[in-house]
């Protein structure tokens, strides 16, 4: 197996309760403030002749002059340049504290790999299930927006109401169309009827992550003459649940769930797959999601005697699609698939929020289930946002923030979490998610639109963890 048989793809993807600053100490005056209060997998299907221990570098040093340590020239590993290249990483302003750094060993060079395929019949087929029945509701049920009882309330289904089902799931739910939503509902909770509705559509489950190539229609059903429920720009991150037998999926976007034709998407499944054929994917749903403990090299397999495809530095957050001998197959934020070890990585558990601060974008979870995205702007050159985990301190609405000098902004949801750096609304922003933060951010705050911060304010708590990354 050659070296380097990965190459990195990416895709372009005031009424006021009290007044406070926007940003760091020494910026403004602050009133009235609140006191601050791994699964088991199928193991990767070939292993290197030889093994070393992870040599994991620090911001500090020189990662070239390394006698032990492996690292291509930056510009080896540049991603050509695509319809779809995200901005550019931030260059780096911050010296991290110096992390322990495990015993060198001597670089091996890696032999040639002859990796052993699995066998066809351990892939699980992905079955077309066409249901088509009426389920009635037992009792009062919550329509979710998601399999889980944690997942986002949409509707609320009384007892006798009725609902169409699309497909069940394997964890006691059942997916439906009740009152113009679709959504989950926990199968203890209806009876099968015996009734039928008639659809010429066939629903699959299948388990993908897809990217809008274009400016696309979301529609309530799988047709061009359905209603259209909004308008997704290019490069928008969607959830696919199944695919339909007239070529449009279900997909979820947020708590939305409804439907896209297939050919103005590009596949992060397939993607994967044509990058490591040998892994023979069958979904891309997260397992976790964690962050890095240090700088540490994303490589393109599960050893340290396989090529780095380029550094991540601390506090990067990813995507656990799987498992190999503790190593991490993962996807990063700007949708590019390696290996890290997991030894230098913690697993972000319960509700968290992340801020992508190279690819301008939020995202909330509830363990590894996405609940929000949201294009977002964050502090500009001059007062960059803080890198890190925090906690949001406290929550408050109407709030007007102010250096008492040179701004005066009011805002709806305000939602600190490092001193004067919070999360929060910015109506006086019409464009979120681009370069434009480098000369026109925040004075360090995370901006967010109106319309999705309700949502956000809603859903996290004092003491949601918030990481901040760039």
């Amino acid at each position: 197996m050659s070296k380097n048989r990965i190459k990195i793809m990416s895709f372009f993807l005031l009424g006021t309760l009290l007044t406070t600053s926007c940003h760091r100490e020494g910026k403004g005056e602050l009133i009235e403030e609140p006191e601050y209060t791994n699964g088991a997998y199928a193991e990767y299907p070939f292993e290197p002749t030889t093994t070393t221990t992870e040599i994991i570098p620090t911001f500090s040093e020189e990662i070239s002059t390394s006698p032990s340590e492996y690292v291509p020239p930056v510009t080896e590993y540049v991603p050509p340049t695509t319809e779809y290249l995200p901005p550019e990483t931030t260059i780096p302003t911050e010296t991290y504290q110096e992390e322990t750094i495990p015993e060198e060993e001597i670089f091996i060079p890696e032999e040639t790999i002859n990796p052993e395929i699995p066998k066809e019949e351990s892939i699980i087929p992905v079955q077309p299930v066409n249901e088509n029945i009426l389920v009635i509701a037992t009792t009062n049920v919550n329509l979710r927006s998601g399999p889980t009882a944690d997942s986002i309330q949409i509707d609320q289904l009384k007892i006798y109401d009725r609902a169409y089902k699309i497909l069940s799931c394997e964890n006691g739910w059942d997916l439906v169309w009740y009152n113009n939503n679709i959504g989950y509902i926990k199968s203890d909770y209806v009876d099968y009827t015996a009734d039928t509705y008639e659809t010429e559509y066939i629903h699959t489950k299948y388990n993908d992550i897809v990217i809008t190539t274009s400016s696309l229609n979301f529609r309530e059903k799988p047709d061009s003459d359905s209603k259209r429920i909004s308008t997704f720009k290019p490069n928008t991150e969607l959830q696919v649940i199944a695919t339909v037998d007239n070529g449009w999926l279900l997909v979820k976007y947020n708590s939305t769930l409804g439907y896209v034709h297939s050919g103005y998407v590009v596949s992060m499944l397939d993607r994967a797959n044509e990058l490591y054929p040998e892994l023979q994917l069958t979904n891309l749903k997260p397992q976790h999601v964690v962050y890095t403990n240090t700088n540490l090299n994303f490589r393109t397999g599960n050893s340290t005697d396989f090529p780095s495809l380029g550094l991540l530095e601390k506090y990067e957050t990813l995507r656990v699609i799987g498992e190999y001998n503790g190593w991490y197959f993962v996807m990063t934020n700007d949708y590019n698939f390696g290996f890290v070890s997991a030894n230098y990585t913690t697993i972000l558990e319960d509700r968290y929020v992340i801020v992508d601060k190279s690819e301008q974008q939020l995202y909330l979870y509830d363990d590894n289930e996405l609940l929000y995205t949201t294009p977002v702007t964050t502090g500009k050159d001059e007062t960059p946002s803080d890198t890190g985990l925090f906690k949001i301190n406290y929550k408050a609405t109407n709030v007007v923030l102010s250096d008492n000098k040179t701004y005066w902004s009011p805002v709806r949801y305000w939602m600190p979490y490092n001193g004067g750096e919070g999360l929060h609304d910015a109506d006086w922003r019409s464009v979120f998610g681009t370069d434009s933060y480098h000369y026109g951010g925040s004075h360090g705050c995370i901006n967010m639109p109106v319309d999705i911060t309700d949502e956000i304010y809603n859903n996290v708590e004092t003491g949601t963890k918030v990481l901040v990354h760039k």
